[in-house]
């Protein structure tokens, strides 16, 4: 699913950022979609996947214009979000494309041990905190978005 949200301005004066958003929940999803993009000040792209392989499957495609991050949920049937971490991390380093893994239960010391030793960018609780997350995109990727696209 390929959606596009901004604020009430001219579309050129919004920075853009790409998310690919990695959730099996499709509340989650959505919810996330919307309070992001209702509260970031940029223009926002979102590609939802339900399934992590899938998820990899379209990566193999040509090259996404301008992904800026991948925010994947950590507990999903078929591939977890540490096992999706450990096959981009294959592919992209840190910094060719961050990756945040969001829960909404417990993560054991062992998983967020496993997850920072694979390079993760950051863990988000969920619910989400959209004031949080809209610092993290300004702090950490709005800065750099002056050559959009960034890949």
């Amino acid at each position: 699913m390929h959606v596009s949200f901004s604020l009430p301005m001219s579309p050129s004066d919004l920075p853009k950022i790409a998310i690919d958003l990695v959730e099996d929940n499709l509340s989650d999803a959505t919810l996330i979609q919307i309070s992001l993009a209702a509260n970031a000040h940029c223009e926002i792209v979102f590609r939802h996947f339900s399934h992590p392989p899938a998820y990899l499957e379209a990566l193999s495609q040509p090259a996404i214009p301008g992904l800026t991050l991948v925010l994947t949920d950590f507990m999903m049937p078929f591939m977890n979000g540490l096992g999706l971490l450990n096959e981009l991390r294959s592919r992209f380093s840190a910094e060719e494309l961050p990756v945040f893994i969001c829960t909404g239960g417990y993560l054991s010391d062992a998983d967020l041990a496993a997850c920072q030793r694979a390079d993760v960018s950051g863990v988000i609780t969920k619910p989400i905190d959209t004031d949080e997350w809209v610092q993290i995109l300004h702090d950490q990727f709005l800065p750099s978005l002056k050559g959009w696209p960034i890949r």
